[in-house]
């Protein structure tokens, strides 16, 4: 984890929050107000205050679309996307109603001597491989149109010689 300086804590008041753009990598940084779409290597974080003197920090763009959750209704430990209506829990990220149904990422957040402090995970700089062990990864659709399609509905199946054959029809 790299902990990673926000704002003085005395800059974000009980009910408010403060939304940011963080670069990512060896050297993260706050380089500005949070984006929807932002540069590459970055993110959109957004830290809230709750009236109790609570603290969160979120990912600050809707799971459903490209909304700034930091836009809309911040009430009790819930931030509103004001585009979609979902609500998101500031404790675990998760929505709590349609049409979102995706969580966005946490952070732990602190209070040290007086600034507002996020910890970011670890980001392996870019001229290196990608550290994530099989089965790390998300289960993803992206690639269906690659995948070979199923034997009972024709087409090319392996041989075992290693070519493809195509598959006889019944009769």
């Amino acid at each position: 984890m790299t902990s990673l300086p926000i704002a003085p804590a005395e800059q974000i008041a009980p009910g408010a929050v403060k939304a940011v753009q963080v670069r990512l990598g060896p050297l993260p940084a706050v380089i500005g107000p949070a984006q929807e779409m932002g540069p590459a290597g970055t993110t959109a974080i957004v830290v809230a205050h709750t009236a109790d003197d609570q603290w969160y920090a979120i990912g600050d763009v809707c799971s459903h679309g490209p909304v700034l959750l930091s836009e809309g209704e911040f009430e009790g430990c819930t931030l509103e996307c004001w585009g979609h209506g979902s609500r998101f829990d500031l404790s675990t990220g998760l929505p709590q109603n349609l049409p979102a149904n995706q969580g966005v990422p946490t952070y732990p957040v602190s209070v040290e001597n007086g600034q507002v402090v996020i910890d970011l995970p670890a980001v392996d700089p870019p001229d290196t491989p990608d550290a994530t062990k099989a089965g790390d990864a998300p289960e993803t659709f992206s690639n269906m149109d690659d995948a070979a399609p199923h034997p009972d509905q024709g087409g090319a199946t392996p041989s075992p010689s290693g070519g493809d054959k195509q598959q006889e029809e019944p009769v």
